[in-house]
């Protein structure tokens, strides 16, 4: 039964449907000289952003085949070095996109309403309802976006649902 430590944490259903999919599971984390001993017992290592896959874990892992950055980056993996021992690295680019173009977008209401300073002003026992009245309505607004990340993508598509015009630019190409 391949053993899997998902070293960051994982959805308990996520995790019940691994098992139930006959993987051995470990969700505890583990640092240091611990890593070192569990890394080189598992056929599968899962990171977020807590954990750095060094060399020195690389070359712990004995019968590691596959290491997996649930996230965006692989910027705490040695992804190098992975590849050239024969592991695979993968990462799961689109986990947060909704999450991250919902944030965008909460950020384009806070500005077109002010809510950063209006809240400012209510701690303060202050409200000057003229000012804060002179937001802008994002009904029939355009708005943009640039990037290649699935959330710059996502974030287009929400607007919408406020008559709100929205494009998409990328500049690059993705490297992953």
């Amino acid at each position: 039964m391949p053993k899997i430590l998902l070293n960051d944490g994982i959805d308990a259903l996520a995790a019940e449907a691994l098992i139930s999919s006959g993987f051995d599971i470990d969700t505890k984390h583990y640092d240091g000289d611990d890593l070192l001993k569990q890394v080189a017992t598992v056929d599968a290592l899962t990171v977020r952003s807590a954990t750095k896959v060094t060399k020195e874990v690389i070359d712990a892992a004995k019968i590691l085949k596959i290491i997996v950055r649930g996230g965006v980056g692989v910027d705490n993996i040695d992804v190098a070095y992975a590849e050239s021992k024969g592991v695979i690295v993968r990462n799961t680019p689109a986990a947060s996109s909704t999450s991250v173009a919902e944030c965008a977008l909460g950020l384009m209401f806070a500005i077109a309403r002010a809510i950063s300073a209006a809240n400012t002003s209510m701690k303060a026992g202050e409200w000057d309802k003229k000012s804060f009245s002179k937001g802008i309505e994002l009904k029939a607004r355009r708005s943009a976006s640039s990037g290649w990340a699935a959330s710059a993508r996502d974030s287009p598509r929400r607007p919408a649902a406020w008559a709100c015009m929205s494009s998409w630019a990328t500049t690059s190409s993705p490297t992953r």
